[in-house]
This record gives structure tokens, sequence and C-alpha cells, in this order.
């Protein structure tokens, strides 16, 4: 029975590594993108508006910003 909680300890563990890992590999290809096209949405725009979704007041997609 310990080695079954010692498995599904590390296959959390492991989990979150890959889900931090590809985190952080979505925000690197984020970042070339914004570096590469110069266009971006701030970080408080895109809050503000999946904070509207499902309410009666939903707002519409933020503007591209730059170029």
């Amino acid at each position: 029975m310990e080695n079954i909680k010692t498995l599904d300890k590390e296959a959390v563990e492991l989990k979150e590594t890959l889900g931090e890992k590809l985190f952080r590999e979505e925000a690197e290809a984020a970042r070339r993108h914004m570096d590469e096209t110069g266009i971006y949405f701030t970080y408080e725009e895109v809050d503000e508006w999946l904070a509207s979704w499902e309410t009666e007041n939903e707002k519409p997609c933020p503007v591209w910003k730059g170029k």
C-alpha cells in the first residue's frame, strides 16, 4: 500500500512539473510573438474582459495595442 501512495505522490508531482513547463513554454511563445509582431493586450484589459464573461455587462474583446 505504501508503494501506491508513493506512486500517487510522484504522479502528482510529475503532473505539476509538466503543467508548469507547458505554462512556461506558452508564456515564452506569447512573448516571442509580441516581440516579433509588436502587438499585445495588457493584463488589466484581459482580466477585466474575462471577469465580465457570463455577466449582464459582458465586454468585447480588448483591442490590440502596438503596430
